[in-house]
């Protein structure tokens, strides 16, 4: 389940990252996944990714959260963009 969103959520995460960054060339890697339950009673399951995104000598982190079985995605959290030339 989780690998079928991740190409997803690795998408969003980074685009996010390139303009944040102002780093067309800014590239991503999933560092972690989990499945979130349902809040409410029959409620959506959802997919959490942690995305490293780094590029033009920055980095930073980002939580991509997507819906099972939907190609919606949300890149929800950008912190944490340091230098490390």
């Amino acid at each position: 389940m989780l690998a079928n969103d991740q190409d997803n959520a690795l998408r969003v995460a980074v685009r996010r990252g390139q303009f944040e960054m102002s780093c067309a060339n800014a590239a991503g890697t999933v560092l972690s996944s989990n499945i979130l339950q349902p809040v409410l009673w029959n409620g959506l399951e959802r997919a959490e990714y942690t995305v490293g995104v780094a590029g033009c000598g920055k980095k930073a982190t980002y939580i991509a959260v997507c819906q099972l079985g939907s190609s919606t995605c949300l890149a929800i959290a950008g912190r944490n963009a340091v230098d490390w030339q």
